[in-house]
């Protein structure tokens, strides 16, 4: 009953007390004072070390740091169980080979989908021609692009910060009086739960495939994965070839119209 009681007395009649605790949590989550005790909420004069993270991702050098980290967890994660050949981030066409073989061709994190932009019309132009050459299996290729936008990197720029907090810790070169009992306890779950959403991220990020589709004006057939998230059953470049066989695009056995439109001569004069 004392909780609920400091809970009215606090509030105007007909306030949703309910909200509170959800508003206390969101405020926790942002403020560098504010600490949670039990089941409750202090004020200290120390800050938390949430604060320091914070300093220590202000001072992340985005080409030495932040880039590096975005593009080797894309290649952790479209290596890890892959089923098909893949490339990753050309620099342009020529870099792709021109060969039958099916290829995801992943492109930088720092080269988004935008469907009005400039890379709409440049994978155009890779997908018909490598270099000055005509492509003859522009079939072969299978763009992968992440989406628009400072998500991914934010969570590897967290991630970053969290590593470098607990090298400082680990090292002794941040003095003990800067840090909470509780924050140290805390410290490698943090920085698994921040590596774990960069990884995520990747996997939210990379939702756009591009492939050619003669049909299309452009000639290019845009599919959009959707939010995704990493599963023990699936890998993210077996993601992709799930979504081209369910569109369908792609199939593991040669279809009935390809054998009969390519059906020997001497097996149709035999009448095979």
């Amino acid at each position: 009953m004392a909780d609920w009681s400091q809970r009215f007395a606090i509030c105007e009649p007909g306030i949703d007390t309910t909200s509170i605790d959800t508003a206390a949590i969101a405020l926790e989550t942002r403020a560098y004072y504010l600490r949670r005790v039990g089941e409750g909420f202090q004020v200290r004069h120390q800050a938390t070390l949430r604060k320091i993270v914070n300093d220590e991702k202000a001072a992340l050098d985005d080409k030495q740091d932040v880039t590096p980290a975005m593009r080797k967890l894309v290649e952790t994660e479209f290596e890890r169980g892959r089923s098909v050949p893949w490339l990753p981030f050309p620099a342009d066409g020529t870099a792709v080979a021109d060969d039958p073989k099916l290829r995801l061709v992943v492109l930088d994190p720092l080269t988004p989908w935008e469907p009005s932009g400039g890379i709409r019309a440049k994978l155009g132009d890779w997908t018909r021609q490598r270099g000055t050459s005509p492509r003859l299996f522009p079939g072969g290729l299978v763009w992968c692009l992440c989406k628009p936008g400072r998500e991914f990197r934010t969570r590897v720029e967290t991630w970053l910060a969290w590593q470098r907090v607990k090298k400082e810790i680990d090292s002794g070169r941040m003095a003990s009086d800067r840090l909470d009992e509780e924050d140290r306890r805390n410290l490698v779950a943090e920085v698994r739960a921040a590596e774990q959403t960069a990884r995520e991220e990747v996997w939210a990020s990379y939702r756009f495939v591009v492939i050619a589709d003669a049909r299309k004006p452009d000639g290019l057939d845009i599919i959009d994965l959707g939010v995704g998230h990493s599963s023990a059953n699936m890998t993210l470049s077996g993601r992709v070839i799930e979504a081209l066989k369910s569109k369908p695009v792609l199939s593991e056995s040669v279809g009935a119209s390809y054998i009969e439109r390519n059906w020997p001569p001497a097996l149709k004069a035999a009448g095979a």
